[in-house]
């Protein structure tokens, strides 16, 4: 008779990648809740354990600009995430992971959003790296736009720095520029960027990355220009990965 052998499988649990991550909640509690519907920031994985800083945008229980530190665990597939209880709220996910998606439920405890709930899904979004494309009119004008962008990896804050160049090329503003990295930055599906164009003036951009996919393709930003040539001109944009 030949003896038995307890053979011991080794465990497995999902690696999710760090980088910037774009969450969606939807509330699918009753009327008198206030749901968080839009979440960026930084996660990344240490063997089984998850931290990262998050900022919640569109929600009266937090304040956009402040860090909401979060930390949690995987099991083979499946993650929990917990956050610090930042503005008195403590907001958990519990769902399924993989390299860049996370999808499950969230609640909320305390706060003015106590008792919320929900579902959400959580993406990876691509670095903008990379060369962009565009064009609008302006003044009746057609006006090609370009940039060459390059994100690093996010900040102990969860903003991932932006630094590159853009040019925009039409009958009145034909200018280049660079980058301010210090105020240059992607928060989630959110962009802001200032610019040194090479006529002296300042362009600001702020607006936000519409193909919230994991390829994260196209984004929509509105622009203006502070002195120089184009001083006053402002609009909006889209983007296109190259």
């Amino acid at each position: 008779m030949r003896r038995s052998e307890l053979v011991t499988v080794p465990s497995f649990s999902a690696q999710l990648a760090a980088g910037n991550w774009y969450l969606q909640a939807s509330s699918q509690a009753g009327s008198g809740v206030s749901q968080i519907p839009q979440i960026g920031g930084a996660l990344w994985q240490t063997g089984s354990i998850i931290s990262g800083v998050l900022h919640v945008n569109k929600s009266g229980g937090f304040d956009w600009a402040t860090d909401v530190p979060v930390s949690g665990t995987v099991n083979g597939d499946s993650v929990t995430l917990t956050s610090d209880g930042a503005n008195g709220e403590v907001v958990t996910i519990n769902g399924s992971v993989t390299l860049n998606l996370i999808t499950g439920t969230d609640s909320i405890s305390a706060g003015c959003a106590n008792g919320d709930y929900g579902t959400v899904t959580a993406v990876l979004l691509s670095p903008a790296t990379g060369n962009w494309t565009g064009a609008f009119t302006s003044n009746g004008a057609n006006i090609a736009a370009a940039a060459a962008f390059s994100q690093a990896l996010p900040n102990a804050d969860g903003y991932s720095p932006l630094s590159g160049s853009l040019t925009f090329s039409g009958a009145q503003c034909t200018l280049s520029g660079t980058l301010a990295t210090e105020q240059s930055w992607i928060l989630g599906h959110v962009v802001q960027a200032i610019v040194n164009m090479s006529d002296g003036s300042v362009l600001a951009l702020n607006g936000f990355i519409t193909d919230v996919s994991t390829s994260a393709s196209q984004m929509t930003v509105n622009f203006s220009f502070d002195g120089g040539t184009c001083s006053g001109q402002t609009g909006s944009v889209t983007y296109t990965r190259s």
